[in-house]
């Protein structure tokens, strides 16, 4: 049996409709008891569990420049699947099933419909064990320069460099081949001016950051579809931006 493409009545309740119909077809329940149990649902609930390391070292090669630098790896992975649609099935299905132990042909189609849907539900299993785009490795470094003499004395101006590892795309559970996508590298660049608000001590900081310098990556393959001959999600990046913040310290 072919589990049904997700967005079409996964996680059963398709199935549910059909197990239903075999029960009202040979009168085992009411009108009414059709009604109040033929449910919907769209999503079910996953634990999402990451582990990792995160390295990070900071350098002041001279009074005024600060270099910095960080390094993490992660694993994420997903488990307790679907937990409340298999409980819900599971606690119906035998009961429904001796219901129907008389009626050999709504039996018949009632045991298709679990049968589809344990097909169903091990293919949605097997679609949240992959990877959703994860990138394991990602290593950032950011330098900053400060002005503590002369005319420009309070400006400061750095950038940064966030390069990511490539993503985790898909895995052929049968030929077990690994699909990744491409590394990403992207330049942000901040410059600022510290001083104080006129007639007062109080620290004043204007600051303009800009994110994605050279506004790539905007667009990201974060999976491939069941053939591996096609695009089925996209992960969209930042483009370029600016920001101008000013910021008052009491």
């Amino acid at each position: 049996d072919s589990p049904i493409l997700p967005g079409s009545n996964a996680l059963g309740v398709d199935n549910l409709t059909t197990m239903l119909t075999a029960l009202l077809t040979a009168g085992k329940i009411s009108q009414a008891d059709y009604d109040r149990q033929a449910i919907t649902w769209t999503s079910a609930t996953i634990d999402i569990f990451t582990k990792g390391l995160e390295v990070e070292v900071v350098a002041n090669p001279t009074k005024n420049l600060t270099l910095r630098a960080s390094y993490s790896h992660s694993e994420r992975r997903r488990e307790n699947f679907f937990t409340e649609v298999f409980d819900f099935f599971g606690s119906r299905v035998p009961q429904w099933r001796s219901l129907l132990a008389n009626n050999p042909v709504e039996l018949v189609t009632f045991n298709t419909a679990v049968r589809d849907l344990d097909s169903e539900m091990a293919y949605q299993v097997d679609r949240q064990n992959s990877p959703f785009g994860s990138r394991p490795h990602k290593l950032n470094g950011t330098a900053r320069y400060r002005f503590s003499e002369g005319r420009l004395k309070g400006l400061f101006v750095g950038g940064s460099i966030r390069s990511n590892g490539k993503n985790f795309l898909s895995q052929n559970l049968a030929t077990g081949q690994v699909y990744w996508g491409n590394e990403t590298i992207l330049g942000d660049a901040f410059a600022g001016y510290r001083t104080r608000m006129p007639r007062t001590k109080v620290p004043l900081t204007v600051q303009l950051n800009v994110k994605n310098i050279s506004n790539s990556y905007l667009a990201n393959v974060g999976r491939y579809n069941d053939t591996y001959t096609g695009v089925r999600r996209v992960y969209l990046n930042e483009p370029r931006s600016y920001r101008l913040t000013t910021t008052v310290e009491f």
